[in-house]
């Protein structure tokens, strides 16, 4: 399908799963229809499953926008103790965008459409008869299930998405590599039919080295990021300026935020450093995932300048 079709089927009211290979321009289509649907006068709430997708969108987390944070289940009583500017907005909106939906929990989509349902006093309809635009590509990114929270698989495994049976928009169409090789093997990965010629093209670039230290890395376990991050800090010049983590608050309390915190407690850093922000940024200045330089520390408060 071409993002021309895709887009039209959403103006035309559809509830739409929108996916695709990477550069086949699912933000550019939502973005397109974003425009668009405002523009006819409709309410669209735009969210994403993470802060940094959602500033993409410029919108926010699915989390914040339903209220549901980082809750396994909806308590008894849930809706009646929703601040009021949040029930409002579940109320006057016509369409909810939600990116990278293929890292949404089956069960939260779930929890998502029981909030808007009850918000809008509209029990027998999937989201409360909210239009909903779901993108992402299920080959990518999976949900995280951790051993001390509630595990969950992708969101076509919801009961609310046999009941909302959304269409299926597949973009095809490549807008982002030109160069035809590399497009085929990112293809073959993700769909797991790798080719001999694909492997002796890759093998071709092992000896290949980086014409630049800065550079981003991704392995798959924590304990080679913290060497290698561990062994980057040692070579710069300076004196390592260190935090420390403090809590107040009950333990379970401490604990349940504990463990939606991804910042280390006890954070050693010095002039040069490279860090990245773990929060969104009330003010949106930067994301969870936004990346900057320590170039400077406060000499009162000895805070970092980044």
């Amino acid at each position: 399908m071409n993002q021309g079709l895709a887009l039209e089927i959403m103006l035309a009211g559809e509830s739409v799963l929108l996916t695709g290979p990477a550069g086949s321009g699912k933000t550019f289509v939502l973005n397109q229809f974003i425009k668009l649907a405002k523009h006819e006068g409709k309410h669209v709430s735009v969210t994403a499953t993470t802060g940094l997708a959602a500033t993409h969108l410029s919108g926010t987390t699915i989390h914040a926008w339903s209220g549901i944070g980082i809750r396994d289940e909806i308590s008894g009583g849930f809706v009646d103790h929703m601040a009021k500017g949040r029930r409002e907005i579940i109320e006057k909106t016509d369409v909810l965008i939600i990116d990278e939906i293929s890292m949404l929990h089956d069960y939260r989509l779930d929890m998502v459409d029981e909030v808007c349902r009850l918000v809008r006093k509209k029990p027998d309809v999937p989201f409360g008869g909210i239009q909903v635009i779901m993108s992402g590509d299920f080959f990518q990114l999976p949900p995280v299930n951790r051993n001390d929270s509630r595990a969950g698989g992708f969101v076509v495994n919801s009961n609310v998405w046999h009941e909302l049976e959304p269409t299926v928009c597949y973009l095809e169409e490549q807008h982002r590599q030109d160069d035809e090789q590399l497009s085929e093997i990112l293809n073959a990965l993700r769909a797991g039919d790798v080719r001999r010629r694909h492997a002796e093209a890759l093998l071709a670039r092992v000896d290949e080295v980086p014409t630049s230290d800065d550079i981003t890395e991704l392995h798959t376990v924590n304990i080679d990021v913290d060497r290698i991050n561990e062994a980057r800090l040692e070579q710069l010049a300076g004196d390592e300026v260190v935090y420390t983590q403090a809590t107040t608050g009950s333990a379970n309390y401490v604990e349940s935020l504990q463990r939606s915190v991804l910042a280390l407690e006890t954070l050693r850093v010095k002039v040069d450093a490279l860090v990245m922000a773990v929060k969104n940024a009330m003010d949106r200045k930067y994301a969870n995932g936004s990346i900057g330089t320590v170039v400077a520390f406060e000499p009162a408060t000895e805070y970092p300048i980044v």
